[in-house]
């Protein structure tokens, strides 16, 4: 059984510090041993030691999970001397059979401070998957030995891939911050075959950047080749540089096959680069370039299976359309379209991998364009649902810092600022639904407001969350059963709006799943000490008692209408149950919830994957038993009774289903499904 450590800042793991948990591995460990690493900033200078053989470092969030240091090589030692370049890495690691995933390694140095290394892997056959390496000039500095980087994002401004590793970077991101700035500084010894080999690779640069190379030689015999790689503007024509010493032009071992995107100008590029053939490039394969004396392949040491949340959205991503498009998400901004990106987003941040990032940027720029517009957005329709995709908007103003996310994000402030609302303050669900709050409106806005409020400093907003979930707390919740009732109507004017309650008249379970949601992701945003906090959370326990009553002991899910299991015509759904399930999960794992609560999650997860997907004739999947739409009102009528939830459309592959489906299976995937 492989030897697990668990690393928690906050005191709630073996160990508070990475480096405690380094040195109680044993030495020279023929086992591999993981140290997890939950989320949070860990500033200490690390050093894995060539004793430590067989560690995995494996993190709870790829961008939350942060190793970090600020030594350059101009920072004194103990001797008060100048430490120099290879001492200066945050993350030193001299032993072989070494393993990263899921986190980021980061020097925090700064610009213009000179060289600063983020990772110096010292060791041989070391593997690092969905790893962010975060520096300026020499952010990884690859030592003598194998390495193979896989869906990792690796930045930096002057030769911030450097030295005489054999090293593979497939599926990678490689972003160049500066003009005039160096990817590669390779010293590939005389004798090896290979030195750095990209595979599948992107190439950028931060906007308007100009004149990047593709690589200088550190030493003579350097060797550097981009195959089937795309490249942005920013690339130089020449592509590579001498390093202003011609000799090593004589030696040097630079190579492009395939290349593609606007700096692929191999026409233009330095005569003494080489462009492969279609057969030499199919030499370039994994196997070959790492095997080395002892055959190691990492394509098969030691690699989970991919999880079914990732297959799945391959899957679903790939049959849609190979740039990244289905027809409703690139038809109308609406709330379908967010809760299903927000799964993939929610993907790239536990896997890391670069794919899931551009696949959200795409679809939301189809909406978004210059000063904040929002294509198809309508202030003036007063409409809840609409405020759901935005979350987004935040997600890309924090990965990508453009301007035109944060301004367009503001445009769905200053609806809910204008917003209609009831006597007590609780937001109308629609300007169509005159006095009227739905469980499904909640998820839509208040976790994207709180976490705008977090973000860009507007405390004042943080107090409307809490307000509006306790106000549905107050109205919707039958005291009997602790569930709540889809719609509340306070006029009582509506014919579905019990005379006394003014609440509709049934438990829908997607409605459930959608307050549930709403309250464990506004819990991530919302200040611990804040006064709401403690309510809010209460009111999560109580709908967790709640819902756990009524789910199905043999399936593990929950049906149609919520409290009816077994009356005639209803049925077990998938939408609502994957949101049950994940608001679960993540009320357990944010420590809301006791854990008992995760075993319900897990019974929901197992439930959803082995019921709830059938495989066609061609081997893929599909996302059964998803009630397509519901409401109340309207026209024609929705009256929310029994029959209406029981015979409303039921498919397959709805968005609704499929974005609830992902985020559910990730997170007791993370947890340990």
């Amino acid at each position: 059984m492989t030897m697990q450590i668990n690393v928690d800042a906050r005191g709630r793991g073996d160990y508070a510090t990475v480096q405690e948990a380094v040195l109680a591995v044993p030495d020279y460990s023929a086992e591999p041993v993981t140290i997890f690493i939950r989320k949070g900033v860990y500033e200490e200078k690390l050093a894995v030691p060539k004793e430590k053989t067989n560690i995995r470092f494996l993190g709870e969030d790829a961008y939350e999970t942060i190793l970090t240091f600020s030594d350059n090589a101009y920072t004194p030692d103990g001797e008060g001397k100048p430490m120099g370049t290879f001492r200066s890495g945050s993350v030193i690691v001299s032993a072989d059979d070494f393993t990263a995933e899921n986190l980021t390694i980061r020097n925090s140095s700064g610009p213009g401070t000179g060289q600063a290394v983020a990772a110096f892997i010292n060791g041989d056959r070391a593997v690092f998957r969905h790893v962010r390496f975060l520096g300026d000039q020499d952010t990884l500095y690859t030592g003598p030995g194998r390495h193979y980087y896989a869906d990792c994002y690796l930045e930096g401004d002057v030769d911030f891939i450097f030295g005489p590793a054999t090293a593979v970077f497939e599926r990678c991101r490689i972003h160049c911050k500066r003009d005039g700035g160096y990817l590669t500084a390779a010293s590939t010894p005389q004798d090896a075959a290979y030195g750095y080999v990209f595979l599948d690779c992107t190439v950028t640069s931060s906007p308007a950047a100009e004149n990047v190379y593709l690589g200088r030689p550190w030493r003579d015999y350097a060797a550097v080749a981009f195959i089937r790689t795309w490249m942005d503007a920013s690339i130089a024509p020449a592509g590579w540089h001498n390093w202003s010493l011609p000799n090593r032009e004589q030696t040097t071992r630079y190579r492009e096959a395939g290349t593609r995107g606007p700096g692929a100008l191999l026409a233009d590029r330095v005569d003494w680069a080489k462009t492969l053939s279609p057969e030499d490039a199919a030499g370039y394969d994994i196997p070959t370039i790492l095997q080395g004396a002892d055959g190691w392949n990492p394509l098969t040491a030691g690699q989970d299976q991919p999880k079914l949340s990732a297959r799945m959205a391959d899957q679903w991503i790939k049959d849609w359309d190979s740039i990244g498009e289905h027809p409703r998400t690139s038809n109308k901004w609406n709330y379908e379209i967010g809760l299903f990106l927000k799964a993939v987003s929610v993907l790239e941040g536990l896997t890391g991998q670069d794919r899931y990032f551009r696949y959200v940027l795409h679809n939301m720029n189809q909406f978004v364009g210059d000063e904040g517009f929002i294509r198809t957005y309508k202030l003036e329709d007063y409409n809840l649902d609409q405020i759901n995709q935005g979350k987004l908007l935040l997600y890309l103003w924090k990965k990508t810092g453009e301007n035109r996310y944060k301004q367009a994000a503001d445009v769905l402030v200053k609806q809910l600022e204008s917003h209609p609302r009831t006597a007590e303050g609780g937001f109308w669900h629609k300007k169509i639904y005159p006095h009227q709050m739905w469980l499904d409106g909640l998820y839509m806005a208040m976790p994207f407001l709180t976490e705008y409020a977090r973000i860009f400093d507007r405390p004042e907003l943080l107090d409307e969350a809490p307000q509006q979930l306790l106000l549905i707390d107050r109205h919707n919740r039958d005291p009997h059963t602790g569930l709540y009732y889809h719609g509340w109507d306070e006029s009582r004017s509506q014919e579905w709006a019990d005379k006394e309650t003014g609440c509709s008249p049934h438990f829908w379970t997607r409605a459930i799943g959608w307050y549930a949601m709403a309250i464990v992701d506004t819990l991530e945003h919302l200040p611990r000490q804040h006064p709401g906090y403690a309510p809010v959370a209460a009111v999560l326990n109580r709908l967790a008692e709640a819902v756990v009553k009524v789910q199905d002991q043999e399936s593990g899910l929950w049906y149609q209408v919520t409290d009816q299991a077994g009356r005639e015509d209803n049925y077990l759904e998938s939408s609502g149950s994957s949101m049950l399930v994940y608001a679960l999960a993540k009320g357990v794992k944010a420590g809301n919830l006791t854990p008992h609560y995760l075993e319900a999650a897990r019974r929901g997860y197992h439930g959803l994957a082995n019921r709830m997907l059938r495989k066609d004739g061609q081997g893929k999947h599909h996302l059964t038993s998803v009630c397509l739409v519901a409401g109340l009102g309207g026209n024609p009528y929705r009256s929310g009774s029994y029959d209406y939830y029981v015979h409303e459309k039921v498919g397959e592959d709805d968005l609704k289903g499929i974005g609830a489906f992902l985020i559910a299976m990730a997170l007791v995937e993370a947890a340990g499904a």
